[in-house]
């Protein structure tokens, strides 16, 4: 017991609060602590002291993005070399599209969907794998009732809860509906050309990247691109989450 407590410090990972300023936020990330108890239950059991057998467990940054549904989510913690396509969503012809090119390429990413294409596309949605599905709006209405009922059925769709909202501008209305839902509200700003000219000179890590009607020659140059810089795709939600994966 007392080796396992003199060397579980040099494991000690601390956590990172997530960032707050003004209505945004950045999230932050867990920390990783040695389980001084189960490890020493499990060396018992071996019979001797051997780091293989150390037992770790999550430590909570005291400030998380779970805590703020009322702030505007902006961007990930940077710890990792990784960035989120997010494809907003407004008709069919751009939905077959963008899921024709992610599955081809076989690229995670988020699609935020316009309401009424979700009965259109749910044979399609409800196949998808590696592609998270958010819903953006219904018929450009943030109208509470309709907009509700389009989560529901999304959930259903997807067997999962929807986890975020869109949002280009500050939009107080939606951002209050989707805090009632326990749902964070991501802002950023809509690339629709230049997307690879632009990607180049902004690049960071954990950084998303809206997009909307972005020409294909346009979306392979940036995917070869971010590749190439050792960038790994990911959701929303992978980029979003704190904890240790």
């Amino acid at each position: 017991m007392i080796e396992i407590k003199e060397n579980s410090l040099k494991y000690m990972i601390e956590p990172v609060n997530a960032i707050i300023e003004d209505n945004t936020i950045i999230s932050g990330s867990y920390g990783k602590e040695v389980n001084i108890l189960k490890t020493f239950r499990e060396m018992k059991q071996y019979g001797a002291y051997n780091e293989l057998f150390m037992v770790f467990q999550d430590v909570k940054p005291s400030v998380s993005i779970d805590h703020y549904y009322d702030h505007y989510l902006v961007k990930g913690n940077g710890l990792k070399r990784e960035v989120a396509f997010l494809f907003i969503i407004r008709d069919d012809k751009e939905f077959d599209s963008v899921t024709s090119f992610l599955n081809n390429k076989k690229i995670p990413a988020t699609l935020f969907l316009e309401g009424s294409l979700l009965e259109k596309k749910a044979s399609a949605i409800s196949k998808m794998k590696n592609i998270e599905i958010e819903l953006l709006n219904y018929h450009d209405s943030y109208e509470e009732v309709y907009f509700k009922t389009s989560l529901s059925y999304l959930e259903v769709l997807t067997k999962k809860q929807p986890l975020f909202c869109f949002t280009e501008n500050e939009n107080s209305t939606l951002l209050k509906m989707c805090e009632k839902e326990k749902m964070h509200t991501i802002k950023g700003t809509i690339i629709q050309k230049e997307l690879y000219s632009i990607i180049k000179k902004s690049l960071e890590n954990s950084m998303i990247i809206p997009m909307e009607g972005v020409s294909n020659d346009d979306l392979i140059s940036t995917f070869q691109y971010l590749k190439k810089k050792g960038y790994s795709f990911v959701t929303a939600e992978e980029l979003f989450l704190e904890q240790n994966s």
